[in-house]
């Protein structure tokens, strides 16, 4: 029996998403998502700040990113998928803008505000 592996990355044309060691990997819906929201929020003017919660592969933020220029901020509480991301993002061109913070999404630091959320959840 022959174990046939899944590519361990999704190529996009501006950027690469790695998924091997995160538990929700990208699929279409997620790219069909991260390309609607990226639409939705390159049209909405006076926004300077995103979050991102359960970032995962990065994948949201970096779609968004490729739209509009925003700071923002990716949450993720799972330590792989965190990594992931950082390393997803930080070889991205938009490396200076998208910031993973490791963590829960309740323990953000009270007051913070942001212009948008987004967030793909699991679904099954």
């Amino acid at each position: 029996m022959e174990l046939i592996m899944a590519n361990p990355y999704f190529q996009f044309k501006q950027f690469t998403i790695y998924h091997d060691r995160t538990a929700m990997k990208v699929t279409t819906d997620a790219c069909l998502f991260g390309a609607w929201a990226a639409q939705e929020i390159s049209q909405m003017p006076n926004i300077a700040t995103m979050l991102d919660v359960g970032t995962g592969t990065g994948l949201l933020s970096m779609m968004v990113a490729q739209q509009k220029a925003l700071e923002t901020d990716a949450i993720e509480i799972d330590p792989d998928a965190a990594a992931q991301a950082s390393e997803n993002i930080k070889a991205s061109p938009w490396a200076t803008r998208i910031h993973v913070i490791q963590q829960d999404v309740n323990d953000l630091q009270p007051g913070r505000a942001y212009d948008v959320v987004i967030s793909n959840p699991p679904f099954y």
